[in-house]
């Protein structure tokens, strides 16, 4: 590889990381596209160096027409996005001549391929001697036919366009960019013409059009950078003026959270009141029925979840119609206040509904509706059932209500999850209901157990 190669390899290099550089800006700032658009023009003009370096240091001419022939496609190429990115640079849509022009330089870029002599012929190929920096090298390349004539027409009128339309953007904007602008037009103008002169074998040094590429892309890269820097020095400014205002905001906002603090602790006193209140009982002060569903359901999952064992009981008190058609509706809720209250001391009892006596918080009393009861005990078994109803019958018969001389007595059904762990809320409480329509059936005062074999267990009392 010679020295010509090496350069251009080396330009090749850098062009491709302005492409990468512009591509990972165009991540970053998604919302600008020119930055996407440069970087595709980069990549076109870093490719177009590279098939030079490989043509210039090739010695099989078979092999030198093909990096020819990808030369005059990269040409089209690099006419391709410096068009595309000069529209985006004006900031308007694309006509119909724009489409025009794309469409005919990807042609462009298809055609240089095609073997034939309209493009490029192997039976054309010439060895051309050339010099760099006084050093002479040899290089093997083809004359191009009528298409390529063409497409270099084509792309040159292109390229006179762009630049003529820069310059006049440039001077009635009055930019300092102008300068850049004029310089490498200038420099490109020239670089054709010593191509023209070298492809005439009227002077003897190297192509320099990808030269004068690479000094068009630093332009327009620095350019470019100093529009961000521009960009990024007043959004900091921007954003330096916005922390300054926020921090006015904060102090007030801090200023009306304190006025308001003492406003959201008191309303959050009163929320959780009517939370409270929303999810008793007014009578008796025990979850209502909606609350008591919901509870339940809720321990039924987790007992399924982690495995363990869930019964519920279904209470009814004995001759309730009776005892309020004939003693009165007053006494009749002073009953089930007494009675409600009796569900409360028995479960915050310790050990009286199962073994481990740390878990007697999980355990909930609701009044399902009327003169009916539920009761649901988390970590509760058979056993565990006989427990609580042992107790809380031996404190009905202690228990009294004050214009009622009667005996005060429940009914029970209850059920266990040991036997029934797919059962839901509702099959549970559907078990229990038929265990306590059999404690009805047999004499009241009393409490049956759902067994496995959908049969009830009776447990009497001893009256």
């Amino acid at each position: 590889m010679n020295m010509v190669s090496v350069t251009l390899l080396t330009i090749s290099i850098i062009s491709l990381y302005i492409a990468a550089f512009f591509t990972t800006l165009h991540v970053i700032l998604h919302k600008n596209r020119i930055y996407l658009n440069f970087a595709l023009l980069a990549l076109s003009i870093s490719l177009y160096q590279l098939f030079t370096a490989l043509l210039y240091s090739s010695s099989i001419p078979e092999i030198s027409i093909w990096y020819q022939r990808a030369q005059f496609s990269t040409i089209a190429l690099i006419n391709l996005a410096a068009w595309i990115f000069f529209i985006k640079e004006e900031k308007r849509h694309f006509k119909k001549t724009d489409i025009l022009i794309i469409v005919t330089n990807i042609l462009f870029a298809i055609i240089p391929l095609i073997p034939g002599n309209l493009t490029l012929s192997v039976h054309r190929v010439h060895e051309k001697s050339l010099s760099f920096f006084a050093k002479p090298f040899t290089i093997y390349e083809s004359k191009p036919g009528i298409a390529i004539i063409i497409e270099c027409i084509f792309v040159l009128t292109c390229i006179t366009l762009i630049f003529v339309k820069v310059i006049l953007i440039t001077t009635k904007q009055k930019k300092y960019v102008k300068f850049p602008s004029i310089f490498s037009l200038a420099i490109f103008i020239a670089a054709i013409i010593n191509d023209i002169l070298i492809a005439l074998n009227i002077i003897n040094s190297a192509y320099i059009v990808e030269y004068t590429l690479f000094v068009i892309l630093l332009l327009i890269n620095f350019n470019l950078q100093r529009k961000f820097y521009i960009v990024f020095k007043r959004e900091k400014k921007l954003h330096h003026e916005l922390e300054e205002k926020v921090e006015e905001r904060s102090k007030e906002i801090s200023e009306l959270n304190k006025k308001l603090s003492k406003t959201n602790a008191e309303l959050s006193k009163k929320n959780n009141l009517f939370k409270r209140l929303a999810e008793k009982d007014g009578l008796t002060g025990l979850l209502n029925h909606a609350n008591f569903q919901e509870r339940l359901d809720e321990l039924v999952n987790m007992s399924q979840r982690h495995n363990f064992t869930l019964s519920v009981a279904m209470i009814d008190v004995d001759d309730f119609k009776k005892i309020n058609d004939t003693y009165g509706h007053q006494t009749g809720d002073e009953l089930l206040k007494t009675v409600s209250s009796l569900f409360k001391i028995s479960l915050n009892r310790k050990n009286i509904a199962c073994d481990d006596k740390n878990i007697r918080s999980y355990d909930i009393a609701g009044r399902y509706g009327g003169d009916e009861f539920g009761i649901i005990l988390p970590y509760c078994d058979t056993d565990g059932i006989k427990k609580v109803f042992e107790r809380i019958y031996s404190q009905l018969e202690i228990i009294g209500v004050e214009g009622y001389d009667g005996d005060i007595s429940i009914s029970v059904g209850a059920v266990s999850s040991e036997n029934f762990k797919s059962a839901d809320g509702k099959e549970l409480v559907r078990y229990a209901d038929e265990a306590l329509y059999l404690a009805k059936k047999k004499g009241k005062n009393r409490y049956f157990i759902y067994n496995w074999i959908h049969e009830p267990n009776k447990e009497p009392r001893d009256d």
